[in-house]
């Protein structure tokens, strides 16, 4: 890669001194060319003064302090090769760095700067024995070169040395694995003062890529592991940080890995930036965030199996011509938060091949914690029928305005690497599917194949009545946009300027763009919704099944109306390796009957698909001014299909179920019944999380107890009504109570409300 910039050259019969009018006239075009100079795209020169592009699309910069230069490169694989030309009366000094000689009466200097560096490079001297004048050049070449083999050798040597010394050091702090992550993390950090190395996911090529993985990541062997300090120049070593300048859906650059699913959750939720600063909160303080971070370590909290982690991971990052190959920011080497998520993702299912190829939707619940919903079905539904479609998009309106996080994916003809579904299944493209035709047709309309995008806005205007969804790239600038009617250049904006004026459409590369809904429809076959909720509580019970009897039942008292979610949870299979399907799970949910004397409970609701559903509950008291709630339609939510009969015992072979439903105050608890069913029950313990989020902190109109069932238990049979007078006993157990914002804490108790903190 030779790019050149022009020369240009100067007779040596022009004098450039102070009062020469034509060089002043130079200086003053220049000085306003610096002015409007290009934003720089990495973070610019650590040294102060006027910058002068020297390509006319910035990427390299001459940096004017007084009486010295310095070149700054703006690119992060690439290096600069600068040639100056001066007048040989000036009284010049050249950097270490450069090298400076004369050519008859001038002086030449030439230097090589590497990505992100600010290198001195000249210095004009008064002295009594030469002419004083101003430092300008007589002409100039740059040229933008790929790394050289030699350099990469070096600093790869170099980082390749620092990684086996520095996990030398830890292994013989960590005594042969005596000690735990925390133990060893706080030896480090406080005793040892060494920087922090992951032992359980060591910077080693077996956390890119283990012998099960079914996929491969391209070009392992010429990956190299480094810190931020290890590619980014000393100079700038301050400016390496979690969060830099902002947090914006712009960051995300997905980088070489094939993890669009998850690129494109962090995209959606960096536009909550309070969402992304919790995923890093730490579980004491920030002042000891930052003493962990200065030793190299950092902290990611992820809910994996329903459960919440907090994952400590150390600074190293997969790099290739000194530059993070995976995820990354886009604009900023020194930003880290996009890579540490992707790491601690990695870590948690064995290595970076793992995480390739998935479904964005439960990236969604594994970094928020709520549950999903599956469009799939819809989607096939609305393929064929314009009813269905209709209804489709209106539910997606509901979705957008209670400020939920919506994904929507492309079919794929390779499902390897992304979460497209095989072609060959899908109802429509019949006339281009498995073929090249299909490829091409996605290639002209700007969108990626196989790929997961966020959904920003959902549109309807009735005159004319036109339907437009805001949809989000995760590749970002360059990544690909939309050609079709309603693009950032389509006629359509100017045929109507109040659509125009409402969805303020712009014509910036920024991987953002409108689309029609019979356009989404027709081109989109996937995608879901994580039913996102500020400020509500988290509790996490563990659990295990013993054939078909759950270790743990909820006994919930409410005596204020309350909305609530009841997430059942297993093992991941990407996490665990554990080959074969799910087991099929149910959640029960069973409140006061309607005719007591009989019975104690009768069921009210299961882990279901069906989005409006009636609970008919007709015994539970409301208040008399309540008259809205007591013929308001409560939501029922699950993450996938079961039948549309609230009341029905399909079980659903998935790894979470859930419900959301409103409880009524009620003299009679609630029971909340995980189930798994009988064909899935083994004699080996299967265990689960039962989770349950409401807005209100338990002991605030709502609790719930840890109860045992005896194995002979109406409700771990398929029953409408049973009673819960008898064999029920009390239990203490340990869980999670993760408050809004916050890291989830230990707690122990017989229920959720006077638990005692452990540790």
């Amino acid at each position: 890669m030779g790019t050149c910039c022009g020369v240009q050259s100067r007779s040596s019969r022009y004098r450039l001194a102070r009062r020469n009018a034509a060089g002043n006239s130079r200086r003053k075009l220049e000085r306003l060319r610096a002015k409007r100079a290009h934003k720089f795209k990495y973070g610019g020169p650590t040294e102060r003064g006027n910058a002068f592009p020297l390509f006319d699309d910035g990427m390299c910069y001459r940096v004017e302090c007084g009486n010295e230069w310095f070149i700054y490169n703006d690119t992060v694989g690439s290096e600069v090769h600068v040639m100056m030309r001066f007048n040989g009366e000036l009284n010049l000094r050249g950097s270490p760095r450069t090298e400076l000689k004369r050519d008859g009466k001038q002086w030449v200097a030439n230097i090589i700067v590497y990505p992100l560096e600010t290198a001195s490079f000249v210095k004009l001297r008064k002295g009594k024995d030469k002419k004083k004048g101003e430092l300008v050049d007589m002409g100039f070449k740059c040229f933008l070169r790929p790394l050289a083999a030699d350099y990469l050798k070096k600093v790869n040597s170099k980082a390749e040395s620092k990684v086996r010394s520095e996990m030398l050091e830890v292994s013989r702090i960590s005594s042969g694995g005596r000690y735990s992550e925390e133990e060893l993390l706080y030896l480090c950090r406080s005793k040892k003062k060494k920087m922090f190395v992951d032992l359980k996911f060591p910077p080693i090529s077996s956390s890119l890529q283990q012998s099960s993985d079914k996929k491969k990541i391209v070009y392992l062997d010429s990956i190299t592991w480094k810190r931020p300090s290890d590619y980014v120049p000393p100079e700038r070593h301050k400016d390496i940080q979690l969060f830099r300048n902002g947090i914006d859906p712009q960051d995300i650059d997905q980088g070489q890995l094939g993890d669009c699913w998850l690129m494109c959750v962090l995209s959606v939720l960096a536009d909550r930036s309070s969402m992304v600063k919790s995923i890093f909160r730490h579980p004491i303080s920030s002042s000891k965030a930052k003493k962990e971070q200065k030793y190299g370590a950092y902290r990611v909290n992820i809910n994996k199996h329903g459960w919440w982690e907090n994952v400590i991971v150390d600074s190293y990052l997969p790099t290739m011509n000194c530059q993070p190959i995976f995820g990354k920011c886009s604009d900023d080497p020194c930003e880290l938060w996009v890579s540490l998520v992707e790491k601690a993702y990695a870590k948690l299912h064995g290595s970076y091949a793992s995480i390739i190829g998935g479904d964005a939707l439960l990236a969604f619940q594994d970094l928020t914690g709520f549950p999903v919903i599956s469009f799939d079905s819809m989607w096939k539904d609305a393929v064929h029928d314009s009813e269905a479609a209709s209804r489709f998009f209106k539910m997606l309106r509901g979705y957008k305005k209670k400020g939920y996080v919506i994904t929507i994916g492309t079919p794929g003809t390779d499902t390897s690497a992304y979460t497209g579904l095989q072609q060959s299944k899908e109802p429509f493209h019949q006339s281009t599917k498995n073929s090249n035709n299909m490829q091409e047709l996605y290639k002209r309309a700007g969108l990626g194949m196989g790929h997961a995008y966020s959904v920003l806005d959902v549109r309807q205007f009735s005159f004319p009545n036109i339907k437009l969804l805001k949809v989000r790239n995760p590749w970002g600038a360059g990544g690909g946009e939309w050609t079709g009617a309603w693009s950032d250049s389509s006629d359509k904006w100017k045929q109507h300027p109040l659509v125009r004026r409402a969805c303020k459409p712009t014509k910036k590369d920024d991987g953002t763009f409108w689309m029609e809904w019979s356009d989404i429809v027709r081109f989109f076959n996937s995608g879901g919704v994580c039913m996102v909720e500020r400020n509500w509580h988290d509790y996490r019970i563990p659990g295990r099944f013993s054939g078909v009897v759950p270790s743990v039942v909820l006994r919930v008292s409410v005596k204020r109306s309350t909305r609530v979610v009841f997430i059942l949870s297993q093992q991941d299979k990407r996490a665990t390796g554990v080959d074969g399907p799910y087991a099929a799970f149910l959640i029960t949910v069973a409140g006061p009957a309607s005719t007591p004397g009989t019975y104690t409970h009768q069921l009210i609701a299961c882990s279901t698909n069906n989005i409006d559903v009636d609970v008919n509950n007709t015994n539970i008291k409301k208040k008399k001014n309540d008259k809205k709630k007591k013929n308001k339609k409560e939501m029922i939510y699950s993450s996938y299909n079961i039948l549309s009969d609230t009341n029905a015992f399909t079980f659903a072979q998935r790894r979470d179920v859930a419900v959301r439903l409103t409880l009524e105050p009620s003299p009679v608890p609630y029971i909340v019944v995980p189930r798994i069913m009988s064909t899935d029950a083994t004699s080996q313990p299967r265990p689960f999380t039962l989770a349950m989020l409401t807005p209100r902190k338990a002991g605030n109109g709502i609790t719930a107890e840890f109860v045992h069932l005896p194995e002979n238990h109406s409700a771990l049979q398929n029953v409408r009504t049973y009673n819960m007078d008898s064999g029920i006993k009390p239990m203490v157990l340990e869980f999670q109570h993760k408050k809004p914002g916050e890291v989830a804490s230990l707690r122990k108790g017989s229920n959720l409300h006077q638990a005692k903190k452990v540790g």
